[in-house]
């Protein structure tokens, strides 16, 4: 199994918790896997392996609303 940084375990899909206000993906990534780099996030969204709401999102700019479920595989 891959992990999203060296402090996080193993995983098949990671579930976050839902945003609680409207923000653009990328930033609100960053602050949901802190301490994970900004480069390795990047690597999540352009190998698709960040969901909303179930779909492969890979745009970094992807518009997020209050209650999307957002995971990580």
């Amino acid at each position: 199994p891959r992990r999203l940084s060296p402090d996080c375990p193993p995983m098949s899909a990671h579930h976050l918790p839902p945003p609680t206000a409207a923000a653009p993906l990328l930033p609100w990534l960053l602050d949901a896997l802190a301490p994970t780099s900004r480069s390795r996030v990047k690597e999540l969204l352009r190998d698709g392996r960040v969901r909303v709401n179930g779909v492969p999102v890979t745009r970094h700019d992807h518009p997020l609303t209050p209650g999307d479920r957002v995971s990580v595989s």
